[in-house]
């Protein structure tokens, strides 16, 4: 983890700045909107009407800037729901660029962030009574620590928000406060150097932010730790379930085919197989890729550090071969069937649990790429195989049909 860095050189070395104290006065001039404006002015537009997590305008030497909130409302409550249960969440963003909390000053700490609202709305829910920029990189809607690995909360995207902000003339002697998760993304030393002032790393939860400043910038061994634990993996369900919603549906077309396949011989004869027997069928298939995408959203975030291997994809197949395994025992389908079932259950959950390495902290860029190169064919595999499982299986009811017809 970057550790904060001192000044660049040319630059004279500042004390903790006291704006980060709770508000006091300002000679920065708050007022309704009118003309001008940087950054997130010209988003949400000069004269128009505020955003409903902004409290005014505030004047600046480099023009103006939204003042936001710092208690949460309805909306933004709903906006943090919706973050959980869309498949979209990256819509749910503000603009990028300069924000001020309170009324800060030119050395002011500037807090960086994520344009993703839920980021935005820890920050600025923990700095309630207090004086603050902050600075909402463009990561395209994603939270820092994705971000972060993504590439988009980086060295380069910071720089260019610097710039496009003027902080320069803003706050020229406030300090920068990287957040703890953006560490993989923004080399603070690197920053330090471009920028000539001196970078901090923030505590990891959002949460802590007061205690931090109160401390004088000095971090507790808690406020370094990032927990994984099963409140931080259970939260992330609901929104994995909704964003995969549509494979549950998208499975219901080969137990379909099967159905049809099973019933289609004796469809072809006399009185043939009736709707409720079909869908019945279909339904007994369908459990096997369905149960395997449930192992992989919702068992393995809950039972991860329990599941035996240390490959994510290999802890997936596992669940998903063990809850195969119990559906062969429960509806020993014929022999084509049984085993599409199976590999679907399996490549399924592998690949799911594979996909969880984005969201986990026990995971690395490097280590996951290796692992991709490895099991990205084996699950492809698997679920090719199941796939010529199916067309041998209707082949093979096709053929039958032709031999009933004869």
């Amino acid at each position: 983890m970057p550790r904060p860095m001192t000044p660049g050189a040319g630059r004279t070395a500042l004390a903790p700045p006291p704006a980060a104290a709770p508000r006091r006065g300002s000679k920065l001039e708050i007022r309704a909107p009118g003309r001008g404006g940087n950054g997130p002015d010209s988003a949400y537009g000069a004269g128009g009407s505020l955003p409903r997590w902004a409290e005014a305008w505030t004047d600046t030497a480099a023009g103006r800037v939204l003042r936001v909130k710092t208690a949460p409302g309805f909306r933004d409550r709903l906006d943090l729901l919706r973050s959980r249960l869309v498949r979209r969440r990256e819509r749910i963003r503000v603009a990028p660029g300069l924000y001020a909390v309170g009324a800060p000053g030119a050395d002011t700490p500037v807090f960086v962030t994520a344009n993703y609202k839920p980021s935005f709305d820890a920050l600025r829910f923990a700095l309630i009574h207090r004086d603050a920029w902050l600075l909402a990189l463009d990561t395209k809607g994603v939270n820092v620590w994705c971000a972060a690995g993504k590439g988009s909360f980086g060295d380069e995207e910071l720089l260019r928000r610097l710039r496009a902000s003027r902080l320069d003339l803003v706050a020229p002697r406030s300090d920068l406060v990287l957040p703890q998760l953006g560490a993989t993304g923004v080399s603070a030393w690197k920053v330090a150097r471009a920028t000539g002032r001196r970078t901090r790393v923030g505590p990891v939860r959002a949460a802590d932010l007061g205690a931090w400043l109160d401390a004088g910038f000095v971090a507790a061994a808690e406020m370094r730790r990032v927990r994984f634990g099963l409140g931080e993996r259970a939260v992330l369900i609901p929104r994995e379930v909704a964003a995969r919603a549509g494979l549950f549906a998208l499975a219901l077309l080969p137990a379909l085919a099967f159905a049809w396949a099973a019933g289609f011989g004796a469809a072809s004869g006399a009185g043939g197989a009736g709707p409720a027997a079909l869908a019945a069928r279909a339904l007994s298939w369908w459990a096997a890729p369905a149960g395997g995408l449930l192992a992989g959203l919702v068992a393995f975030p809950l039972a991860l550090p329990l599941i035996p291997f240390r490959r994510f994809s290999a802890k997936g197949a596992l669940l998903g071969a063990a809850w195969a395994a119990a559906w062969l025992a429960a509806t020993r389908l014929p022999p084509l069937e049984s085993a599409a079932g199976a590999l679907a259950s399996t490549a399924l959950s592998s690949w799911l649990a594979l996909e969880f390495t984005g969201s986990s902290t026990f995971t690395s860029q490097d280590a996951v790429k290796r692992e991709l190169r490895i099991a990205l064919p084996l699950q492809i595999g698997g679920l090719t195989l199941a796939l010529l499982a199916l067309g041998a299986r209707l082949v093979l009811a096709l053929a039958d049909a032709a031999g009933g017809a004869r």
